[in-house]
């Protein structure tokens, strides 16, 4: 997968967009964001995928600490659609903070930040 995401861009994003869902390629493929994810994806791999695998080993396993303990207040937007994170992980965080505000977009995927950044950027500095 390195090879292909340091080399080949378009091959690279043609295997990338095959496994995901419409609504995030209809992001993804807006005005400006492709060639954002691309070169994150890309920075994401420059140093090889170790760090890439021992991301997803990390956030599968016990993190050490209570969720319980956390007091400042946690925002989760979730897409209702995402493949990358099912939405139970976010109903799961929802269920184990303390003090959190979710949003579950339905529809949305992995890449609903793209999409709704500045409705997100408002909610994170209103605090009612």
């Amino acid at each position: 997968m390195r090879g292909m995401v340091m080399g080949d861009l378009q091959k690279a994003t043609r295997l990338l967009m095959s496994s995901i869902p419409a609504a995030d390629k209809a992001v993804l493929y807006a005005v400006g964001n492709l060639d954002g994810f691309v070169h994150s994806v890309r920075e994401g791999f420059r140093q090889g995928s170790q760090g890439v695998a021992q991301d997803d080993v990390l956030v599968n396993r016990e993190w050490g600490f209570d969720l319980q303990g956390i007091n400042p207040r946690v925002d989760i937007w979730h897409g209702e659609a995402d493949v990358n994170v099912p939405v139970q992980a976010g109903h799961y965080l929802q269920d184990a903070l303390p003090n959190r505000r979710t949003t579950f977009l339905p529809g949305e995927g992995h890449f609903l930040m793209l999409k709704h950044w500045g409705e997100i950027l408002s909610a994170l500095v209103n605090e009612g």
